[in-house]
């Protein structure tokens, strides 16, 4: 998709275009997130942006590793010391 120019109006409303509300799916009532990279804005559909952070998590995590198993132990380990 090339560049597209749209214009900001009263309040700093933005319309999406048709174009891009469709090749991303977006409906009205869709979520967003905005972003500031760079000095540019980024608008995410929701769905999209939680997708980049479970991505950006599971590179931090080692292969076959589960956090959930690491969070129950740690929680475990505090109630312990909480009952002493």
């Amino acid at each position: 998709m090339d560049n597209i120019t749209i214009c900001v109006s009263k309040g700093g409303r933005l319309v999406l275009p048709a174009q891009v509300r469709q090749s991303l799916g977006i409906k009205e009532g869709d979520r967003l997130t905005l972003r500031i990279a760079d000095q540019a804005i980024v608008l995410q559909p929701r769905h999209a942006a939680l997708q980049t952070v479970r991505a950006l998590v599971r590179q931090r995590i080692p292969e076959g590793e589960s956090l959930v198993d690491a969070l129950i132990a740690a929680r475990r380990q505090e109630a312990q010391a909480e009952d002493r």
